[in-house]
C-alpha cells in the first residue's frame, strides 16, 4: 500500500496548482446588438432602456436617431453606426454605399453617416451582402475606419463571402464577428431557440455575440432574459469588451486597457453555414502558422448567409 501515497500526494499537489487556474477563469460572455434603431420611436426606446449593456446600433439620419442615440448613451450603452452597404438584391437604405460609387462619393456618405451618430463607438453593417464580399470595398472602409481613430467593427455576416473581418485584420483595426440573429425566424419560440443557442456558444467557445432588432418578441425576450444571465454564470458585455477579450493591438474609444491580439481565438461553428472560402479564419490560421505579415486571398461570390432557420433578411 505505501507505494500508493506519492501518487495521492502528486495527484493532490497537481490539483492544488489547478486550483488557481480555475478560481480566475473568466465566465462565458455574451454581446448583443439591437440593429436598425432610430426609423420607429416607442420600439426604439425600449430597446435603448434594455437592462444591461446592450449595444443600439443606429441607422443614419433616421428621424429618430439623434433621441434614441442620446438616450442609450445616457442609460451607458454603446452606440454604435449602422451603416447601410449595398445589399445583393432589393432596395438600400437611401445612404447606402454601392460598389458602383466613385471614391468622393463613397467617401461623403460614409462621412455623412458617421457625422449622423457622433455618439458611435463602433460600426456594424445594415444589409452589405453585395459590398461585404468585395475586397477592394472592404480594404477602403477599414481604412477609413481605422484612420478616425477609436473605432471597431463587427461583420454582421450577411454574406457566407464576407471579406469584412478579414480586411480588419488585415488592418489591425479592432473587430468580431456575429454568431448568431435572434430573430431571421420571427416568433417567441424561434427567438428564445436562438438565444439558448447565443448561450450555449458562449459556454462552448467563452463568447459569442448575437444581433437582434427591436421587435416586440425580441424585446419582450431580452427583458426576460437578461436579468437572468447571473444566476446563469453568463456575462453580459458590451462589444468593446468582447473584442478586448478576445484580444486587439489598437485602442478604442471606449476606456480600457486593450490587449494584444490573440490569434488563436476559438470559432463558434455555424450549424447550418454554407461552404463558402472564409476570409476571416484563413488569415488567422495562416497568422498562427507563420507570425510573419500576411495577406489573405480567399475571395467568393456574394451568397446569402445560411443561419438557423434561413439567410438573415436583408
Amino acid at each position: 500500500m505505501r507505494p500508493r501515497r506519492p501518487l495521492r500526494r502528486t495527484a493532490g499537489a497537481a490539483l492544488l496548482l489547478w486550483l488557481p487556474c480555475i478560481a480566475g477563469a473568466r465566465p462565458p460572455a455574451i454581446s448583443i446588438i439591437i440593429d436598425d434603431l432610430g426609423d420607429r420611436l416607442a420600439e426604439s426606446r425600449t430597446a435603448a432602456e434594455l437592462p444591461g449593456p446592450v449595444a443600439c446600433a443606429m441607422l443614419p439620419e433616421s428621424p429618430y436617431t439623434p433621441q434614441v442615440a442620446a438616450l442609450a448613451q445616457a442609460r451607458g450603452k454603446e452606440v454604435m453606426l449602422h451603416l447601410p452597404l449595398q445589399p445583393g438584391q432589393g432596395r438600400g437604405h437611401p445612404l447606402t454605399i454601392l460598389d458602383t460609387a466613385s471614391p468622393a462619393q463613397r467617401d461623403a456618405l460614409l462621412q455623412r453617416a458617421l457625422a449622423a451618430v457622433p455618439q458611435a463607438v463602433g460600426v456594424n453593417n445594415h444589409q452589405g451582402s453585395r459590398l461585404t464580399s468585395e475586397s477592394e470595398p472592404m480594404r477602403w472602409l477599414m481604412g477609413e475606419l481605422r484612420a478616425r481613430g477609436g473605432l471597431y467593427f463587427v461583420d454582421s455576416r450577411t454574406s457566407a463571402a464576407t471579406q469584412a473581418e478579414a480586411e480588419a485584420w488585415r488592418q489591425d483595426l479592432p473587430t468580431t464577428r456575429r454568431q448568431v440573429f435572434l430573430d431571421n425566424s420571427r416568433g417567441a419560440a424561434a427567438v428564445q431557440g436562438e438565444w439558448q443557442r447565443l448561450l450555449a456558444l458562449a459556454r462552448k467557445n467563452g463568447s459569442a455575440l448575437a444581433i437582434g432588432h427591436p421587435y416586440p418578441e425580441t424585446l419582450a425576450l431580452l427583458q426576460r432574459e437578461i436579468p437572468r444571465l447571473q444566476s446563469q454564470g453568463i456575462r453580459l458585455i458590451p462589444p468593446s469588451a468582447l473584442i478586448r477579450e478576445q484580444g486587439t493591438t489598437r485602442s478604442l474609444r471606449v476606456s480600457a486597457q486593450p490587449l494584444r491580439l490573440s490569434l488563436a481565438m476559438a470559432e463558434p461553428a455555424e450549424p447550418a453555414e454554407p461552404a463558402e472560402p472564409d476570409p476571416a479564419a484563413a488569415l488567422i490560421e495562416a497568422a498562427v502558422a507563420d507570425p510573419a505579415p500576411v495577406t489573405a486571398t480567399a475571395t467568393g461570390a456574394a451568397t446569402q448567409e445560411a443561419a438557423p432557420g434561413g439567410g438573415p433578411a436583408e
